[in-house]
């Protein structure tokens, strides 16, 4: 997340300027979805060190509600991008990160947003040769 000079981040200066919480909420759902399109772009350029920086910093770790979902304006999300790639290390990063999470699972089953074939994970692998992910 970004800091300030003083190492705060977003929220916790509107918190010290005395933001109602409805603000606070807005914002933190703003930077939540700023840090799932950081995720997104990471894992399509296939920078799987900053896809873990930002998922290992409980400070950025979006949601897994958040994860299972196709941001507004794409097509793909995360784990099609994981998809694409193959990128097993994360998948099962992804997986331990957000077991413990009793009430959603990842959804492996999320369709990308394409109209007129839309896809899941497993269909992207296995149409990259990636049958070792799929």
């Amino acid at each position: 997340a970004a800091h300030n000079d003083d190492d705060q981040t977003p929220r916790q200066v509107a918190q010290d300027e005395g933001a109602e919480p409805a603000f606070l909420d807005y914002l933190e759902q703003r930077l939540e979805l700023q840090t799932h399109h950081e995720l997104i772009n990471h894992a399509r350029d296939g920078q799987w060190t900053q896809v873990s920086d930002l998922l290992d910093n409980d400070d950025t770790r979006p949601s897994l509600t958040t994860l299972n979902t196709v941001p507004e304006g794409r097509i793909w999300g995360l784990l099609h991008q994981v998809a694409y790639w193959g990128h097993v290390a994360t998948l099962e990063h992804l997986c331990t990160l957000y077991d413990d999470d009793a009430n959603t699972v990842l959804n492996l089953e999320l369709e990308t947003r394409e109209d007129d074939a839309a896809q899941v994970p497993r269909d992207i692998a296995i149409g990259r040769g990636r049958h070792d992910f799929a």
